[in-house]
């Protein structure tokens, strides 16, 4: 092949992968043989753990509702229940898109108690004040 260009996109005759997977197994002998195993080397000890102080609470307990998870059923039941236990705020996780993203606005509509709908996350979730 000297002196001729070769099309790298053509595959390889027998006897160039042949010369080349000889020329790839003595360079690789070259390579490792000064490699020693790493079972010769003394054993790591994990480092310590870190005591991080808790995080802080960002929601009340019981005003926070994830949708994600549940069947159309299971989600309005959650949000009747959640808003029938909540006297001031709820925050209510729906995601950004699904079926219960559509229909959350309308099981919305047929509750009295609701006085605004303050939308957080891009439409991802939602914070509804409620009469008291």
């Amino acid at each position: 092949m000297k002196g001729k260009l070769r099309n790298l996109d053509a595959p390889l005759s027998r006897a160039e992968r042949s010369r080349r997977d000889a020329a790839d197994q003595r360079l690789w002998e070259a390579v490792t043989a000064d490699v020693k195993p790493l079972s010769r080397l003394p054993a790591l000890t994990p480092p310590a753990k870190r005591q991080c102080p808790p995080e802080p609470r960002l929601r009340a307990p019981g005003r926070h509702l994830d949708l994600h998870g549940y069947t159309v059923a299971e989600a309005y039941d959650r949000l009747r229940a959640h808003l029938e236990q909540t006297e001031r705020r709820l925050t209510v996780v729906t995601g950004r898109s699904g079926v219960i993203r559509r229909e959350f606005a309308a099981w919305l509509e047929r509750d009295h108690r609701i006085l605004q709908i303050e939308e957080l996350n891009g439409g991802g979730a939602f914070r509804l004040h409620l009469r008291k």
